[in-house]
């Protein structure tokens, strides 16, 4: 069976600034990890243009899914550029599920 990674970071504020998951991926992957990115999935409702829109999104279903791929997952790598509420959590819930957590503050 294949080791899992979950990739954590910022989306909220950084819709357009995604690019760090594909670098994380790609590294994980030649160290013989099969990524799961939140933002695979979830990218399609950041693409909001009306004020606004952020409100509808139902965030429950959001933190459910993420908490449940975090549970399959055997580690979580979080790229921390800024405070992040949602990455905060996932840091917090891999580490109470006893998962090792790899985190990257670039400042």
């Amino acid at each position: 069976m294949k080791r899992r990674v979950f990739i954590s970071g910022p989306i909220q504020g950084m819709e357009t600034k995604q690019s760090y998951r594909d670098i994380i991926r790609k590294i994980c992957v030649r160290c013989g990890y099969e990524a799961v990115d939140p933002w695979e999935r979830e990218k399609i409702m950041y693409r909001g243009t009306e004020p606004g829109w952020w409100n509808s999104v139902p965030a429950a279903d959001f933190i459910r899914r993420d908490l449940e791929d975090i549970e399959k997952c055997d580690v979580l790598v979080a790229y921390f550029p800024r405070l992040s509420a949602g990455t905060c959590m996932e840091l917090f819930y891999a580490k109470l599920k006893g998962k090792k957590t790899y985190l990257h503050m670039p400042n």
